[in-house]
């Protein structure tokens, strides 16, 4: 199958296209720079890369490149997904210019190639309503009420995807919980922890040790994700994640015991936290998915990248810590046939 990834170069972007291509895909990515970075040196041989700032309409070279690639599938991953940028309500400009207009350029080159492809939306469970009680497990068809600027972006940007795929394009929803592992972003709970102690801090600041939250391995969402695309019905969302929550406390003493680390720990924001659980129930009836990879593997995998890659993470930069994965508006329809 060729396959089209917007964010490519990304946390989950990079670990899709492995997985893609130990399946056997064709994989052409976008990415905003364009650049590879230093640790996905080895797509760089399999991977054409393309830049194409999502904010603004695609540009010919990359028109040209990806009608002529002619994809099959298309993962739209791309977005502005760290909390602080996004707006801690209502969406900033930014996000809104990323999250939304991006999406909405993505479909309507998805919608003017022939055939059309199949389209993914990487959206988030952001979107949901606040759980009513601890332990509650959210599905595909809970109450809709995003809680920040992120989620609220997230909804607008599915709405976007709806009228292009109520038109006839093939489309999917993924609404993804807290993915974690190697490469991702460290303003992130585990990635910013595993920083920190490999760049050799002798007191470890967390922001809070009594967070429960859906915890995901990130090779384990790639794989959901395929799943999705190749076996999910069109026009219906998808909830991934682990379907379980543990608590940061816990994820947090696994990974001071597979650093063999002794550090004293500064807890900035002390108190009890209930994120939602993903009820993904509809993802395993109709694909067969279930989580594989252990949460310990998780934690060394991403302490192993940043011990060999701290040093592309300057010190220097301040860094807020987020217990949660990320957490421009719409005024025009969609039209039926957009140009």
């Amino acid at each position: 199958m060729r396959v089209w990834i917007t964010g490519v170069t990304g946390f989950l972007g990079s670990h899709l296209a492995e997985h893609l291509l130990a399946c056997g895909d064709q994989v052409l990515g976008t990415s905003r720079s364009g650049r590879w970075p230093p640790w996905l040196n080895h797509l760089r041989s399999r991977v054409p890369l393309l830049s194409w700032d999502l904010r603004r309409p695609v540009p010919a070279p990359v028109w040209d490149a990806v009608a002529s690639f002619a994809p099959q599938a298309v993962y739209h991953l791309a977005a502005l997904s760290l909390p602080d940028r996004c707006g801690s309500r209502e969406p900033t400009a930014e996000a809104l210019a990323v999250n939304v207009e991006g999406t909405r350029h993505v479909c309507q080159v998805a919608w003017q190639l022939s055939p059309r492809p199949r389209l993914l939306l990487a959206s988030s469970g952001h979107v949901y309503r606040s759980p009513p009680r601890f332990g509650y497990r959210i599905d595909e068809c809970s109450p809709l009420q995003p809680r920040n600027g992120y989620g609220r972006s997230k909804l607008l940007a599915e709405r976007v995807l709806g009228r292009y795929a109520a038109a006839g394009l093939p489309a999917v929803v993924v609404r993804s919980f807290n993915h974690a592992g190697a490469r991702q972003d460290r303003h992130l709970m585990l990635a910013q922890w595993c920083w920190q102690l490999a760049a050799g801090q002798e007191r470890l600041v967390v922001r809070n040790r009594n967070t429960w939250l859906d915890l995901l391995d990130v090779r384990d969402a790639a794989r959901a994700y395929r799943a999705v695309m190749l076996q999910g019905s069109p026009g219906l969302v998808y909830n991934v994640g682990a379907g379980t929550a543990v608590c940061s406390g816990w994820v947090l003493k696994l990974l001071l015991q597979c650093a063999g680390a002794r550090v004293s720990v500064e807890e900035t924001s002390p108190g009890l936290r209930r994120n939602p659980v993903a009820d993904t129930s509809r993802l395993a009836r109709h694909t067969g998915w279930c989580p594989r990879v252990p949460l310990r593997q998780t934690v060394e995998d991403c302490l192993r990248f940043y011990q060999q890659w701290a040093e592309a993470f300057p010190a220097a930069e301040q860094v807020r810590c987020s217990d949660t994965p990320p957490p421009p508006s719409e005024t025009a329809s969609e039209p039926r046939s957009p140009q």
